[in-house]
């Protein structure tokens, strides 16, 4: 395969070839890297515009002991490392791996800096022509869990930065897997404390988020997503169950006060994230419960209002003030709540119902208003009479016959007061100007209305309402669909001479909702709209949600107040606080439980349509049962990448306990490896290592390495391994087993301070493997692992 052109940089100092990689797609080269096998196999997910060549700088390849210790540059030859005396002598186990690197003519040009620094191996990850886009790659799969893992990590993976699918499409940004891996081993408290991190809501979110998380899952390509809305549901509710456990005060207080205008579920996940920071909170809200659009909007067959209530008293008891019927504007005004709180966020929602540009608008009714009203407790539509619909958008729902009832709009909202509606007694008809593609509402809703029986009439325009009697006659114009629009879908064009009457008991719109912002002084405004930036206004004012983004999601708004709780944190100068939990490295589930083997995803329990649409005050859906959530749970492939890395001297240098000097820091051995993509080792772009630094063999200790491969030293590892012992203490050092060097912590506490001996040598072989993960194909290396570390700890007698 031909390379492509890139700009060659042989660099004669650190501070050029620094330079160099400071540039746009710059990446460096040494001895022993392969980047220019990588390059002209065309693996690598971006091609180098710029190759810095490193091997051109002078001075880094020697060997020295010099304060103390063994100091190797960066530069020096694996052969050179393998023949020196003093190395051979006193850190065996590195001249061995030295020496057992590749073919002699490689060594002679390979580098120790160089051979610490390759790619990981993976067929997926370096297969000819960038085929796969692997998680190493900066994609979202790694092939080799459910496809040819013969040489692949025997101790599960690691996450790779970006590479979470589930927790990337959630805006809250949840570590699925990881309260998932607590709920595999039984540990609900830990799930909980998890979920709480990134999502104060999950009792809430569990049953009405749209879940982007599945949109993407893994486990899709295998067979179905796994259910994880289903499962963040039981733990909320395990949360409410156990809220004074899991849901307490802070430990201490900031002495800073903070009001939330708004208590929907931004208002209270900043309050959440606020009160947990140490802030004194109090919600205002203008509604006489709190919820928002949670208990206002959002039927109760959908979300008991019980949750909400349940949520609610567990802010209350961390002590967060409630304060309810407050109208911001009129009964206190915003400049004077400003004064007297350190900060204050506004999140009082979208509520004001858009114009509908209709003639006629004045007979319509809103769909807010019908929703508020059943929450309230409307539970009948009045019996059909000869009246007229009332005609106040702004004050009442519906007065008189109804039965055939129009409903306006594609969003959540429309879908909502359709299916209620239905409920209710009435047949509604959801009337739409696009189609199917371009509804807004969640995918989910959708399909439950047609389910449901509800008609939805697509690529309809209501141009004009007129009244007939009881009767409003809806006169509509038919659309095609004509080129995208700013919100990304096709714009609805009107079909010229195309119009036609409707006749309905009542028309309800939802078109969509703005914010109020009459409150807000003008200063704060653009127009009619909030100005901030993120979620900062000015001053000590601060906004989030629906208020300011416009309707959206549960989530969607929850993550807002998430992100507006640490703004607010930083402003009023308390400490930084992480909400929310990613893993830097997380084991695989045991691949040979069912988690591999094909299995259809769990299905809550849901009321059939024949009950369903007669259900107004129960749950459609119910949790799933325990038998069923512990195995949905097991379906979680916990996603990560199982390439090994194969580098020789990386498991000798961890075991001989050695530092990685590089351009900026000193790094322990250890610590030097991670999970970036498409690199294996945690160097920043510009950073370049620059020495390698051993401490001087204690007298008497031993060292050994030893290496399985195909062909010898030809080949990369299948398995190698590194010991060093040194009076009392062991080390033990597995590589191309996992995706990092592995320390095999269980074999050096069993040989520590004993006599080595052929029963204590397979004991510690046992020991090392104990937490082996076998995958479909590869279950061979674990007692290749375990043979190996047994022979070289017998090396070292």
């Amino acid at each position: 395969m031909k390379m492509k052109d890139f700009k060659l940089i042989n660099a004669a100092s650190l501070e050029e070839a620094v330079s160099g990689l400071q540039q746009s797609g710059a990446v460096a080269k040494a001895g022993g890297t392969d980047l220019l096998g990588a390059m002209k196999k065309n693996i690598l997910p971006h091609y180098p515009k710029v190759v810095v060549n490193i091997d051109s700088i002078q001075g880094l390849d020697y060997i020295k002991e010099e304060d103390g210790m063994l100091k190797i540059g960066a530069l020096a030859k694996l052969a050179e490392v393998a023949e020196n005396s003093v190395v051979k002598e006193k850190y065996t186990a590195l001249a061995e791996a030295a020496k057992k690197t590749a073919s002699p003519n490689l060594r002679n040009m390979g580098t120790i800096g160089g051979n610490i620094c390759q790619y990981n191996r993976c067929w997926y990850l370096r297969a000819s022509g960038n085929y796969f886009d692997c998680l190493r790659k900066g994609g979202s799969t790694c092939y080799a869990i459910s496809g040819d893992n013969r040489f692949h990590s025997i101790f599960g993976g690691i996450r790779i930065e970006g590479g979470l699918p589930c927790a990337d499409d959630c805006p809250s940004g949840i570590a699925i897997p990881d309260y998932l891996g607590k709920v595999k081993a039984g540990d609900m408290a830990g799930a909980a404390a998890i979920l709480l991190e990134s999502n104060p809501l999950p009792a809430m979110t569990g049953r009405v988020c749209p879940h982007f998380c599945e949109d993407h899952c893994n486990r899709g390509d295998l067979d179905e997503a796994v259910s994880i809305r289903d499962l963040e549901r039981k733990v909320g509710d395990y949360i409410l169950e156990h809220a004074s456990e899991l849901i307490k005060a802070p430990e201490k207080e900031s002495g800073k006060k903070a009001a939330v205008i708004g208590a929907g579920p931004a208002g209270l996940a900043a309050a959440f994230y606020l009160r947990l920071m140490g802030h004194s909170v109090t919600i205002i809200d203008a509604k006489e419960e709190a919820g928002g659009m949670l208990t206002y909007a959002i039927p109760a067959y959908r979300l008991p209002k019980e949750i909400v209530k349940k949520q609610v008293n567990a802010l209350k008891a961390t002590g967060i003030e409630f304060n309810m019927g407050v109208r911001i504007g009129q009964d206190i005004q915003l400049d004077k709540l400003m004064a007297d709180y350190d900060a204050v966020f506004v999140a009082c929602g979208a509520w004001k119902e858009k114009p509908t540009g209709i003639k006629g608008e004045e007979l319509l009714l809103s769909g807010l208003n019908f929703l508020n009203d059943v929450a309230g407790g409307m539970s009948k539509l009045p019996k059909p009479e000869k009246t007229i619909v009332c005609a106040d958008r702004g004050g009442c729902s519906l007065i008189g016959g109804v039965q055939h009832v129009a409903v306006l709009g594609g969003g959540n909202t429309a879908i909502d007061v359709a299916r209620t509606l239905q409920r209710m007694g009435a047949v509604p008809v959801i009337v739409y100007r696009r189609t199917i593609e371009e509804m807004p509402a969640i995918k989910h809703d959708i399909e439950k209305a047609i389910e449901e029986g509800i008609e939805i009439r697509f690529l309809t325009q209501p141009v004009e309402a007129a009244q007939k009697g009881a009767k409003v006659v809806l006169t509509c114009s038919k659309m095609e669909l004509g080129e995208p629009d700013a919100s990304g879908r096709r714009r609805p064009v009107a079909v010229l001479n195309s119009e036609f009457n409707l006749e309905f008991d009542a028309v309800i719109t939802a078109f969509g909702e703005d914010a109020d912002t009459s409150f807000v002084p003008s200063k704060y405004l653009d127009g009619k709209w909030l100005k901030a930036d993120g979620a900062y206004v000015g001053d000590n004012l601060f906004s989030g949600g629906d208020y300011l983004s416009g309707p959206s999601t549960v989530t969607q708004a929850m993550a807002s107040g998430k992100k507006a709780a640490k703004a607010i944190n930083a402003y009023l100068g308390g400490e930084e606080q992480e909400c929310g939990c990613t893993s830097e490295c997380s084991g695989l589930l045991d691949l040979s439980n069912p988690c591999m083997e094909q299995a259809c995803r769990a299905v809550a329990p849901e009321m059939a349509v024949a009950e369903r649409i007669k259900n107004l005050t129960g749950e459609d859906v119910a949790s799933l049962d325990d038998a069923a959530f512990g195995t949905e749970a097991n379906r979680c492939l916990n996603c990560g990448c199982v390439a090994v890395n194969c580098s020789d001297t990386a498991p000798a240098l961890i075991a001989l306990d050695a530092q990685i000097i590089t351009t900026k820091r000193t790094i322990p051995a250890d610590k030097f490896w991670s999970s970036k993509a498409p690199g294996s080792t945690i160097l920043e772009n510009d950073e370049l290592v620059t020495e390698i630094r051993i401490p001087v063999a204690v007298a008497g200790s031993k060292s050994a390495f030893l290496k399985l491969a195909t062909r010898a030293t030809i080949d990369f590892p299948i398995v190698n391994c590194a010991v060093v012992i040194s009076g009392k203490d062991a080390r033990v050092c597995l590589n191309a087993v996992h995706p990092n060097p592995y320390r095999a912590c269980k074999a050096e506490d069993l040989i520590k301070g004993k006599v080595i001996d052929e029963a204590l040598a397979e004991a510690a072989g046992e020991a090392a493997v104990s937490d082996a993960i076998a995958m479909p194909n590869n279950a061979y290396k674990i007692q290749m692992a375990k043979v190996i570390v047994k022979r070289t700890i017998l090396a070292c007698k």
